[in-house]
């Protein structure tokens, strides 16, 4: 009886760290290395600013906050990144983040200023973290990789936070590792 205990204690302190784990398939709605680029993709209160070789641009001019979409020759996305990082405008008016925010989270629902504590709380401990700088911005980097999902998934996640405010200010989904 005790070896068949000792067993299933076992057991289910190995499927633990599993269980911790969750892959993550969308980001503003996209799902990187399935979804084509479509000329009517639109994002609530964000127009589009430019297309140029690092990819397709939406901005908040007044938040600055923008949505960055990379595609392979196919049109299919490889890449999509939500950010926080531009500059406001000082005349901006507020206006309900709740609309704006609502189709930039990830598929578990992490969004743009959240506490960065949320993104352990919902993908478990990142694969690797530690300093960053963006311009005189000094963030924290958590870096997920998704390859023991499959590879029909993304396969790589950043989440930049903000090191003063430990707020969530860029996410990065790819299809393939960054």
């Amino acid at each position: 009886m005790a070896m068949l205990a000792l067993g299933l204690a076992s057991a289910s302190a190995q499927k633990a760290p599993s269980s911790e784990r969750h892959n993550e398939l969308t980001l503003a709605g996209l799902r990187p290395g399935l979804s084509k680029l479509s000329m009517n993709v639109r994002f609530p209160g964000l127009g589009l600013l430019a297309v140029d070789q690092q990819g397709y641009h939406w901005l908040d001019s007044c938040d600055g906050r923008t949505v960055t979409i990379e595609i392979e020759r196919d049109r299919k996305i490889s890449t999509v990144t939500v950010s926080a990082l531009g500059s406001p405008s000082a005349d901006c008016v507020s206006r309900n983040e709740r609309r704006l925010r609502a189709s930039i989270k990830t598929g578990r629902g992490l969004e743009l200023g959240d506490a960065c504590a949320r993104a352990t709380e919902l993908y478990g401990t990142p694969e690797s973290h530690g300093p960053s700088v963006r311009g005189s911005r000094k963030l924290e980097l958590l870096s997920y990789s998704f390859d023991w999902a499959g590879e029909d998934v993304p396969q790589s996640m950043e989440v930049s936070c903000d090191a003063e405010s430990e707020r969530v200010v860029e996410i990065t989904l790819a299809s393939a590792s960054l």
